[in-house]
């Protein structure tokens, strides 16, 4: 009976289509499918996974008829049945489908790469605990690149050209919205340099390739808006950069100052101790000189003591 209700799970778990979730893929792969997956593929695996949204029940129909199918996308073929993409309990059939595939096609792999590159993806650690980390994977920032294009790269660089735009987009609209909630007339508190460099000119809205045609109008209109907004506030940004470029301009004329009353003091002490040690030489040499045109008188000998008379009266 026991047997029987463990089949039972056993075949619930391995029928159904389970979502993973990044580094539970990680896991599978690194620790239980190793020798099949070498160490330095598992973070574009789990990256290629989701791009597929980590489930083997996902299925994407191409208009001309191919069905990508599992955790990688793949084509079913004699030697990758459909059954076998979809059954979680299969992974060494999907890598061996993988790596003829994708890893093995120098143009599925350049691409993958890309969609796999650090401006795509989020870099998460994965942990056995608390304490203990088993490694980092790739996990997509957009996953829908992949239904949205079919998995042709002239769509794919279209829509990567879009998203940058978003991006570029939403960069310069948090930025005025900063700077008009900060910028009063009594305390203005502007961008910094670096900010502002971040928000593209007036030629570069104009004549910006990355965007695509679809979007060309609306998102350049927004850019000149945006643009016209950022020119009303020149004076005022102006003059930021200016005290910006004072303030380290002024961090170095302090340095500069620092030095030369070091290299000044120094100056001096050499100086000091130059004219001490001349003095003090000076002086000897006088004392000399002194010493021999003026010599001391000498003591008269002993004997000449000795040899005067003794005088009786002399005595008490």
């Amino acid at each position: 009976m026991i047997k029987c209700l463990m089949a039972m799970v056993l075949g619930a778990i391995t029928c159904g289509a389970r979502v993973y979730t990044p580094c539970e893929l990680a896991h599978y792969f690194r620790y239980y499918y190793s020798s099949y997956i070498p160490e330095k593929y598992v973070p574009l695996a789990v990256c290629i996974a989701g791009y597929h949204n980590y489930s083997k029940s996902n299925e994407l129909v191409h208009p001309d008829g191919r069905i990508f199918v599992g955790y990688f996308g793949l084509i079913a073929k004699p030697e990758c049945p459909e059954d076998r993409l979809k059954d979680d309990s299969y992974f060494s059939a999907d890598w061996s489908c993988l790596k003829s595939q994708v890893l093995d096609v120098p143009e599925k792999l350049k691409l993958y790469e890309k969609l796999c590159g650090d401006k795509l993806v989020k870099k998460l650690t994965c942990r056995f605990n608390e304490y203990f980390e088993f490694g980092e994977v790739l996990d997509p920032i957009h996953k829908d690149i992949l239904s949205l294009s079919y998995g042709e790269e002239s769509v794919i660089d279209n829509i990567l050209d879009s998203y940058r735009a978003k991006d570029q987009q939403a960069i310069a609209s948090s930025t005025f919205k900063e700077l008009q909630n900060n910028t009063t007339l009594s305390n203005p508190i502007l961008p910094t340099t670096r900010e502002l460099q971040r928000i593209p000119t007036e030629s570069q809205l104009i004549n910006n390739p990355a965007f695509p045609e679809s979007t060309n109008d609306m998102t350049r209109s927004y850019y000149i808006q945006e643009f016209t907004r950022k020119s009303t506030l020149l004076p005022e940004l102006k003059h930021f950069q200016t005290e910006d470029d004072r303030f380290c301009f002024d961090k170095t004329q302090v340095s500069l100052i620092c030095t030369l009353l070091l290299v000044q003091t120094l100056l001096i002490t050499a100086l000091i101790y130059i004219l001490t040690k001349y003095w003090k030489t000076r002086k000897s040499y006088c004392q000399a000189s002194e010493l021999k045109l003026f010599p001391l008188p000498s003591s008269p000998p002993m004997e000449e003591f000795s040899r005067k008379p003794y005088s009786a009266g002399s005595s008490g």
